[in-house]
C-alpha cells in the first residue's frame, strides 16, 4: 500500500507533466498561426521522470533570418612606453634631424660652390618627391606610424627646395616661387588628411618654419619673409580647422611669434615700422579665427605689445590699437568668445601703459586726448550694444569692462591734462559721469521694462554717481565742496524714493558720510578772513548741510525709520555744531582773555540747554517722540556738565547765572511736560498700538 508521501509526490508529478503539455500545445498553436516552418515539433516528454527539467527548445532552422548583433569594434591597443619612443617619437626627431641636416647641406653646398643653383634645387625636389614616395608605399603595407615621418620629412624638403628657388638664388620670380610653395602647403594638408596624421602636417610645417633660419643668407627681406610664413601659417589654419587638431594651431601661433620677435630682435629699423605692422596686424587677423579660443586672446595681448615696440609716436600706436581693439569687440561678438571683450579692454589699456612708460606722456595732447576718448566710448558701447541691440544676457566680463573702463579713461586722461587744463579736470570728471548717467538711463528704460538684469544700470549709474562725487572736490574749493555733496545726497535719496530703487541710497549714505567727515576734519577749521555772526561761509556750509539730512530722513521715515532717525540725529548734531562754533569764535572776538574760560563753558551749557528746550516745544508741536527723547537727553548732557564740569572751572558770577539760566530752561521743560502730560501720553499709546 503507497504511503502519502508517495501520493503526494505522485499527485505534483502528474500536475506537472500536465503543465508541460499545455505548453506544448501553446507552442504548436502559435507554430500553425505563424507558418508550419516556424518551429520544430518539441522532443516527448518522458513521463517515467517527471522530476526532470525540460530540454532546451530546438533551434531555429537556418531557412529562418535572424538578426545577428555584430561585433563591437576593438579599440586598438595600447602603446606601451619603449614602443611609443622608440617607434612614434624616434621617428618624428629622426625626420626633423635629417631635414636639419639637408638644410645644412644646402648651405654648405652654397658656401663651396660644389654644385649649381639649378641642379642643387633639383636635388632637393627629388629627394622630397623621393622621400613622398616612400612614405607611400610604406603607409600601404602597414607601416603608418613609420610613413607619416618619412611623408613630413618630404615635404619639408619641398619647402627647403622651392623657398631656395627665389629667397637664396633667385632662380624664379617671388610670384612663382611662392604659387610652388602654396601647392606644397596644399599637398601638405592632402596627405594628412588623406591618411588622417596630424603629424605629417606638424613635421612638413615644422620644416617650413625652419627653412627661414637654417637658410639664412645675412640679409633681410622681410616683406618676402613676412609672406613665406604666412602662407604657412594659413595652411596650418586650414588644415586644423576640419579635423579640430588644436596642437597644429598653437604650433603655428608659437612658431610665428617665435620668429616675429627673433626677426624685430635683429632686423628692425623705423623705417620698417610699415612691413612690421603690416605683418603683426596679419598674423593677428589669422589667428583670431581659429578653434582655440585661448590663442585669440594671446593674438590679442601679443598684438598691441608689437605695436608698443614699433611705434614710438602716440597717434599712429594709438589708431592701430584701436584698430586691433575694435576688432577684438568684433570677432568677440559674431564668434561667441566669452572673454574677447575682457581681453580686447585689457590690451587696449595695458598696452598704453606699457607705451607710457617706455616713451613717456604723448606730445601730442589733444591728438592722443581724442583718440582715448573714442577708445573709452567704443568700450562703454559694448555692454548697451550686447543687451539692447543683440538683446543677450549680461556676462561678469561685461560688467568688468563697464566698470573699470571709466576709471582707466579718466586716470590716463587725468594725468594726459592736468599740466595745461587744470581748471576743467572738474568738468572733465562731470562729464564722464553724464555719459555713464545717460548710459544707465538708457539700460534703466530698456531693462525695467523688459523685466530683464539690472546689474549694467545699477552699475552705471554707481559710477556717474562717483565721477560726479569726485568732480566736486576737483572743480571747488573750500566750503563748497562740502554743499556740493550734501546737496547731491539729498538729491540720491529723492531718487531713490522716486524710482523705488533701494540701492542707490548706499551711495547716497556715501555721500553723507563724506559730508559728516569732511565738516568735522576740514570745514571746522577752515581759516576764513572777518566772520561775520551767523553770515559767513562755515555757518552756511553746516546749516545747508543740516538742512540735507533732515531732508533726507523726511523722504525716508515712511519706509526706513531707522535710517532716517540717524539721518536726522546727525542734521540736529551738525546744526548744534554750527551754533556751538559761533558761539566760540564770538567769545574769542568779544571777550577779554581772563573771562573766556568762563564764558565759554556757561555759554556752552545755556546755548546746549536752549537748544534742547526748542527740541523738546518741536517734539510737542509734532508729536515727534524722537525730538522730545533727544531734547531730554541733551538737558541729561548739560546737567552732568554743569554739576561735573562747570561748576569747578567758572568764576562765582558767571556760576550763578549758568546755574539761574538752567534752573529756568529746565523749569520751562518742566512745565512742557506738565502742560501737555496727558496728550504725551496718549500720543504713546497711540504709538504702542500702532506697534
Amino acid at each position: 500500500m503507497p504511503s502519502p508521501e508517495s501520493e503526494r509526490l505522485d499527485a505534483l508529478s502528474e500536475a506537472f507533466v500536465q503543465l508541460l503539455k499545455r505548453v506544448d500545445q501553446m507552442e504548436q498553436r502559435l507554430a500553425r498561426m505563424e507558418g508550419p516552418q516556424r518551429y520544430a515539433a518539441p522532443a516527448p516528454v518522458p513521463v517515467a521522470a517527471p522530476l526532470r527539467p525540460p530540454p532546451l527548445p530546438p533551434p531555429i532552422p537556418q531557412s529562418v533570418p535572424h538578426p545577428v548583433t555584430p561585433p563591437l569594434p576593438q579599440p586598438p591597443p595600447k602603446q606601451q612606453l619603449e614602443t611609443r619612443m622608440g617607434l612614434t617619437w624616434i621617428n618624428r626627431i629622426g625626420a626633423v634631424t635629417l631635414i636639419i641636416g639637408v638644410a645644412f647641406f644646402f648651405k654648405y653646398a652654397v658656401d663651396n660652390q660644389w654644385i649649381g643653383e639649378t641642379g642643387r634645387v633639383v636635388l632637393g625636389l627629388i629627394a622630397g618627391f623621393a622621400a613622398l614616395a616612400v612614405g607611400d608605399i610604406l603607409w600601404r603595407r602597414g607601416q603608418k606610424i613609420f610613413a607619416q615621418g618619412i611623408c613630413g620629412l618630404g615635404v619639408s624638403i619641398l619647402y627647403l627646395s622651392f623657398y631656395a628657388t627665389f629667397g637664396l638664388y633667385h632662380l624664379l620670380p617671388q610670384a612663382t616661387a611662392f604659387a610652388l610653395m602654396a601647392m606644397v602647403t596644399l599637398m601638405a594638408g592632402a596627405l594628412a588628411l588623406c591618411y588622417d596624421a596630424m603629424a605629417i602636417a606638424a613635421l612638413g610645417m615644422l620644416g617650413g618654419y625652419a627653412t627661414p633660419i637654417l637658410l639664412s643668407t645675412g640679409q633681410d627681406a622681410p616683406w618676402t619673409f613676412f609672406s613665406y610664413l604666412l602662407l604657412i601659417d594659413i595652411g596650418a589654419v586650414a588644415l586644423a580647422h576640419p579635423r579640430r587638431w588644436r596642437p597644429l594651431d598653437l604650433m603655428a601661433f608659437v612658431a610665428t611669434a617665435i620668429l616675429y620677435m627673433e626677426w624685430f630682435g635683429d632686423w628692425f629699423k623705423p623705417e620698417k615700422q610699415i612691413v612690421a605692422t603690416a605683418a603683426a596686424l596679419a598674423f593677428y587677423a589669422l589667428f583670431a579665427f581659429v578653434e582655440w579660443p585661448w590663442i585669440f586672446y594671446a593674438a590679442e595681448v601679443l598684438a598691441g605689445l608689437a605695436l608698443v615696440a614699433i611705434w614710438p609716436q602716440a597717434t599712429p600706436f594709438l589708431i592701430f590699437s584701436l584698430v586691433v581693439g575694435a576688432a577684438g569687440l568684433a570677432i568677440g561678438a559674431f564668434t561667441r568668445r566669452p572673454l574677447a571683450a575682457s581681453f580686447s579692454f585689457a590690451a587696449f589699456w595695458g598696452a598704453y601703459a606699457f607705451w607710457i612708460s617706455a616713451n613717456g606722456q604723448p606730445k601730442e595732447i589733444e591728438t592722443a586726448f581724442l583718440l582715448l576718448t573714442v577708445g573709452f566710448l567704443m568700450y562703454l558701447a559694448w555692454v548697451p550694444v550686447q543687451t539692447l541691440v543683440r538683446r543677450l544676457p549680461t556676462q561678469s566680463q561685461d560688467l568688468i569692462v563697464l566698470g573699470l573702463n571709466g576709471a582707466v579713461y579718466f586716470a590716463v586722461s587725468y594725468v594726459l591734462l592736468q599740466m595745461h587744463y587744470q581748471a576743467w579736470m572738474g568738468l572733465f570728471a562731470a562729464a564722464v559721469a553724464g555719459v555713464h548717467l545717460v548710459v544707465g538711463t538708457q539700460l534703466w528704460k530698456a531693462h525695467t521694462a523688459s523685466g530683464r538684469d539690472t546689474r549694467p544700470v545699477l552699475l552705471a549709474l554707481g559710477i556717474a554717481l562717483g565721477f560726479l562725487t569726485l568732480a566736486i572736490p576737483i572743480q571747488f574749493t573750500g566750503f563748497s565742496i562740502s554743499i556740493s555733496w550734501a546737496l547731491e545726497g539729498a538729491a540720491l535719496v529723492w531718487i531713490s524714493r522716486r524710482t523705488n530703487e533701494s540701492r542707490i541710497l548706499f551711495g547716497a549714505v556715501a555721500v553723507y558720510v563724506l559730508v559728516f567727515l569732511r565738516l568735522y576734519s576740514y570745514d571746522s577749521f577752515l581759516a576764513e578772513g572777518h566772520r561775520a555772526l551767523l553770515l559767513n561761509g562755515r555757518f552756511l556750509t553746516f546749516a545747508i548741510s543740516a538742512v540735507s539730512f533732515f531732508l533726507g530722513a523726511w523722504w525716508l521715515k515712511s519706509t526706513l525709520r531707522l535710517p532716517a532717525a540717524a539721518g536726522y540725529v546727525s542734521g540736529h548734531l551738525i546744526l548744534l555744531s554750527a551754533c556751538l562754533f559761533e558761539l566760540n569764535d564770538w567769545i574769542v572776538t568779544g571777550v577779554s582773555v581772563d573771562n573766556r574760560a568762563s564764558v565759554t563753558a556757561i555759554g556752552v551749557s545755556i546755548l546746549m540747554a536752549l537748544y534742547a528746550v526748542i527740541l523738546i516745544g518741536i517734539g510737542v508741536a509734532a508729536r515727534s517722540a524722537l525730538d522730545r527723547i533727544l531734547g531730554l537727553g541733551l538737558i541729561g548732557l548739560v546737567v552732568l556738565k554743569l554739576y561735573l564740569f562747570d561748576v569747578w572751572e567758572a568764576s562765582r558770577l558767571f556760576r550763578m547765572a549758568a546755574f539761574v539760566a538752567l534752573g529756568i530752561l529746565l523749569l520751562l521743560t518742566s512745565y512742557l511736560y506738565s502742560r501737555f502730560r496727558p496728550t504725551i501720553e496718549s500720543w504713546w499709546k497711540d504709538e504702542q498700538a500702532h506697534s
